[in-house]
């Protein structure tokens, strides 16, 4: 088991390190700082005013800046490649720049919004129970589709076929079906997936992944649509409740955001069902993560 060195709170910090601002990511002794440029992931965190803020950190677990944006009841992070952060609550969308600025992303009301996914191109895709929705790298809205109530849309992320297409999760199936924006349709990849599946991500060789912040199970589903259980968090190797945030980290791993009585905690998950410890917050509270 990693050893740890936690940050404390309003940087109350041990002799030697320097403060980073607010925020509960830990220091960590046991990896080097990242640099900029490599893969880094970001964790909106609360904060001790009662609101949230975002930190990033390597991959590794580091810290390296907090972002002080005193955000209220926030649902979802995701990054734009463009330099900045968007961070949705159930209803609105906002774009968080590195200094902490926070102003209003979209151009008009969306509806209901859950966890966004932004292409490498800078659309957004926002999942919104019976709507999906479709913006652009500036927050104009290009898109939109629903099918009425066949799907229920809660999460959404890269899809497995390359471009700019997202993949998105329905709860009632569970099911994962590809939005195609061209055809105006849903391309459905896999169906009664995972229990109370609500949670969806990729890794960067071909597979997707399913999670339920309400059940420990983690599934897989490969691009051909075959889907495999990988088993529940605790078998796996960590005492949590349920995964809020999957995130792809590599060929054939992803980060999973998942809680427990000693806080929020983010572990590898890969396609044989191994899992690592990465970093926790201890006792603090992680709402979600993207890494970039």
């Amino acid at each position: 088991m990693k050893t740890f060195r936690y940050l404390l709170k309003l940087g109350v910090i041990g002799a030697g390190v320097a403060a980073i601002g607010s925020g509960c990511a830990p220091f960590r002794d046991d990896a080097a700082p990242g640099v900029a440029g490599e893969t880094r992931m970001a964790v909106l965190t609360s904060d001790d005013n009662g609101t949230w803020d975002v930190t990033i950190m390597d991959v590794s677990g580091n810290a390296l800046h907090t972002v002080d944006a005193n955000l209220a009841e926030p649902v979802g992070i995701s990054y734009h490649p463009d330099d900045f952060f968007i961070v949705n609550t159930y209803n609105t969308l906002f774009r968080v720049d590195m200094d902490g600025e926070t102003t209003p992303f979209n151009d008009e009301p969306i509806g209901t919004t859950y966890r966004t996914f932004v292409s490498e191109g800078g659309e957004v895709t926002v999942p919104g129970e019976y709507d999906a929705t479709q913006l652009d790298p500036e927050g104009n809205v290009i898109d939109s589709l629903s099918l009425g109530t066949q799907y229920c849309w809660m999460d959404s992320g890269p899809s497995l076929d390359g471009g700019d297409n997202a993949a998105m999760l329905d709860v009632f199936g569970p099911t994962v079906a590809v939005w195609d924006t061209e055809t105006d349709s849903f391309n459905p990849v896999a169906t009664n997936v995972g229990y109370s599946a609500n949670v969806l991500g990729a890794d960067e060789g071909g597979n997707y992944y399913v999670g339920s912040t309400y059940d420990q199970g983690i599934w897989t589903i490969d691009d051909q649509g075959n889907t495999a259980n990988l088993g529940n968090l605790t078998t796996l190797g960590i005492e949590a409740w349920g995964v809020k945030a999957l995130e792809g980290i590599s060929s054939n791993s992803v980060y999973a955001l998942v809680d427990s009585s000693a806080g929020s905690t983010i572990v590898e998950v890969d396609t044989n069902g191994n899992l690592t410890e990465i970093v926790s917050s201890q006792g603090q509270v992680w709402m979600d993560v993207a890494v970039f």
